[in-house]
């Protein structure tokens, strides 16, 4: 005789907002991973300080552009070395589970070894990060189960709940199970994960942070191809309808960059130049961002200026590497 069938939600989750930022008139977290991380770190009891989170995971120095300026290039990534990696250097031991569009004879197996992870993180009043739960396809929380329904409860970060049948995790529009749970607390060194971050910083500045993909580009050379896509003719005017979540996203990044370095220099004359750099970086793409969230059309003007403003923002961010380029030496 079959027994009665499971199911637990998680009531109290509420989305994690970087209150402080928006205050000062910056727009927080931007990036759907980093917002479900910082959700699930703090259900599971962890204070969280945004700008140590964004720079410890390497985010706030991270760059992706698409040949078309296409929005799937913020998740068009490493995810299998650069997802465990954020998650271990945020604190907690990372439970990982991926199965690409390349390994779909091993579909149920992924299937039920997640499932198994997902129910007992849920038991545990942790939620769950996964990929492509709900509209539109980027990180979303897993924040219940029913074995009954066999239907997961899931979070978006535009803050609506809707359920989604165990069988569709992984099998909608982008059909790549990615699971994220978070495990046991570690202890962290806070100098080796300074040292850790601005290595993964300057790698990523060389293009050189897990594999590359077509029609992108990552690093310096991604802000050679988004001011190159920004100058007149490269692009029709409907294709620049994402331009905006460009600036805002990396405009976002690098407001955190600043604040991580600052907070972690501690006197260190080259780290204090490092985070004055790359608050030139943001300051500069604080300004593409409010050009481009004007509704008028850009006129040929305005997109060879923030061509423009984008190469020094590029700038900026050299001298800025060079500063932690040379702290880094300084700790041989």
């Amino acid at each position: 005789m079959q027994g009665p069938k499971r199911k637990r939600t998680l009531e109290n989750v509420s989305l994690v907002v970087d209150h402080d930022a928006k205050a000062c008139g910056e727009l927080g977290y931007c990036h759907s991973f980093v917002i479900c991380l910082a959700t699930a770190l703090d259900a599971a009891g962890y204070a969280i300080e945004p700008a140590w989170l964004m720079g410890a995971t390497g985010f706030a120095f991270r760059i992706w552009v698409h040949d078309r300026l296409l929005p799937h290039n913020m998740n068009t990534f490493d995810w299998n070395l650069i997802l465990p990696q954020a998650v271990a250097r945020a604190g907690v031991s990372p439970i990982y589970f991926q199965r690409g569009i390349d390994r779909l004879d091993r579909e149920a197996e992924f299937r039920e070894r997640a499932h198994d992870a997902i129910r007992h993180s849920i038991d545990r009043g942790i939620p769950v990060i996964a990929w492509d739960l709900n509209d539109p396809p980027m990180w979303g929380l897993i924040v219940g189960y029913n074995d009954h329904l066999e239907t997961y409860d899931t979070m978006a970060i535009m803050d609506y709940r809707m359920p989604l049948p165990y069988g569709a995790l992984g099998q909608r529009d982008v059909q790549i199970l990615s699971v994220m749970i978070l495990g046991n607390e570690r202890e962290l060194n806070e100098a080796e994960t300074l040292r850790q971050t601005l290595e993964t910083a300057l790698l990523h500045a060389e293009g050189k942070e897990g594999r590359s993909f077509a029609e992108m580009a990552s690093g310096l050379a991604a802000y050679d191809l988004w001011a190159e896509r920004m100058t007149p003719g490269a692009l029709a005017r409907h294709e620049l309808q994402f331009a905006a979540y460009y600036a805002e996203m990396f405009y976002s990044f690098r407001y955190y960059a600043r604040e991580y370095l600052r907070k972690h220099a501690l006197g260190a004359a080259a780290l204090e130049r490092a985070a004055h750099a790359y608050g030139d970086v943001a300051e500069v793409l604080r300004g593409v961002h409010a050009a481009l969230s004007d509704l008028c059309p850009l006129t040929d003007a305005q997109r060879i200026g923030i061509a423009d403003d984008i190469l020094l923002a590029k700038a900026h961010e050299i001298r800025g590497l060079q500063f932690v380029q040379e702290f880094l030496e300084t700790k041989r």
